[in-house]
């Protein structure tokens, strides 16, 4: 069966639709028809001879080996199953990690960017430091605002002569 159709038929586990797909995919697509009568044939061809049911002897063995090759199958199809979930399960896990580390990246290289700016704008500001005010004898208490275009500086007397 092609890709596709294989897919939906795997996913999509609903055995009304699955039949439905399968007649529809068959009707249409040559290289699966071909696939069936092949089978068909195989099975005229395979088909176990009506002497072996009468034989007593040896049919009980022959059902009994084919019995047990197809528990062994299907234990073998269980085990799969797990696995391919375990599987998804790990991309899963890889895949939330790596967004988490992009974000991390983004976030840090934001960050980063931030900090030069603040640098560069500290570097082209001139730093005003006021060490010691006063007014008419008195000490004040002296207020700044930078920008990188001017400096404001006023003063105000402060009360009790020192806070």
């Amino acid at each position: 069966m092609c890709r596709l159709y294989k897919l939906l038929y795997k996913f999509i586990p609903i055995k009304s639709f699955q039949a439905f797909l399968i007649k529809k995919h068959f009707s249409v697509c040559s290289s699966c028809q071909k696939e069936t009568e092949i089978e068909s044939q195989l099975k005229n061809v395979l088909a176990f001879p009506s002497w072996i049911a009468k034989e007593e002897s040896i049919w009980p063995q022959i059902r009994e080996k084919l019995y047990s090759q197809r528990k062994k199958t299907l234990k073998a199809e269980k085990t799969l199953a797990p696995f391919f979930i375990q599987k998804w399960k790990w991309a899963a896990a890889s895949l939330v990690l790596v967004i988490a580390a992009g974000v991390v990246l983004l976030v840090h290289i934001n960050f980063q960017k931030k900090s030069a700016e603040e640098e560069a704008l500290v570097k082209d500001t001139p730093r005003v430091v006021i060490k010691n005010a006063e007014i008419n004898g008195k000490k004040a208490i002296a207020y700044l605002y930078q920008t990188p275009e001017i400096s404001f500086i006023w003063f105000s007397e402060a009360k009790n002569n020192g806070g």
